[in-house]
């Protein structure tokens, strides 16, 4: 080799592989509130409609509360809310009255009323009017009142992988160009950012090529480059890890 041979870079790309964690999808709980309003279609038919699928049944999230509303009376009718089964409420409480246990309103009492119950326990619970037995209702109770994110630990990686060795190919003996081989390294992080580091442990001319005895007068230089920084400068090979 002459000395006129300029330097021989070595080009190192780095590639990261992005650790996914996967998101375990998960259901929306029930709502905590719902509503029922007592509606008077005629004078011997009444119903209780939910707000929300204009229904007689309706599902709430445990601890959730319910409202039951008898806002107007197109028709003499008197109304309540009882639960004839096993299953009551915690605690219903009628608006600008005192808590107490159902049937509330406590004679049946003409609109405008509004009632509210507690239900803290899971289970379905039936409920009408004292007075039209087959104004009906059902309530269930199910699912938690409380939202949640999962979540998970993810142990502390930091691994290298290097790929085959660079080969800088054929020298052309007395012609001055550049060299360019490529390795590929890939560093899995759990711990975010984490830096490549490139130098010669050899205490032979170290940062330089040797060939024999001869040792090539411009150092070895490299760079690395990923997606994110396509674009890197050459810098001699260091002789020691820095």
């Amino acid at each position: 080799m002459k000395g006129r041979t300029r330097h021989l870079p070595w080009l190192v790309v780095g590639a990261v592989a992005a650790l996914l964690v996967p998101s375990p999808a998960f259901a929306e709980p029930p709502p905590l509130t719902a509503k029922f309003t007592a509606v008077d279609t005629s004078a011997t038919a009444h119903k209780w409609v939910d707000g929300v699928s204009n229904t007689n049944a309706t599902t709430i999230a445990t601890t959730g509360t319910v409202t039951f509303d008898y806002p107007v009376a197109p028709f003499p009718s008197t109304h309540n809310v009882n639960f004839p089964s096993a299953n009551k409420p915690t605690s219903c409480q009628r608006a600008g009255g005192a808590a107490g246990p159902p049937p509330l309103p406590s004679p049946p009492a003409r609109a405008p009323w509004t009632v509210s119950c507690t239900f803290d326990t899971p289970g379905t619970y039936a409920f009408n009017c004292q007075v039209h037995p087959t104004m009906t209702g059902t309530i269930t109770v199910t699912g938690d009142s409380k939202t949640t994110t999962p979540a998970g630990n993810v142990p502390a990686t930091l691994s290298l992988g290097i790929g085959t060795s660079a080969s800088l190919g054929t020298f052309a003996l007395g012609v001055a160009t550049d060299y360019l081989a490529t390795v590929n390294a890939n560093v899995t992080s759990s711990g975010g950012d984490a830096t490549l580091t490139v130098y010669d442990p050899s205490t032979n001319a170290p940062g330089l090529l040797v060939n024999g005895t001869y040792v090539m007068a411009q150092p070895l230089q490299v760079k690395a480059t990923n997606t994110a920084n396509p674009n890197t400068a050459f810098a001699p090979v260091p002789a020691e890890l820095l």
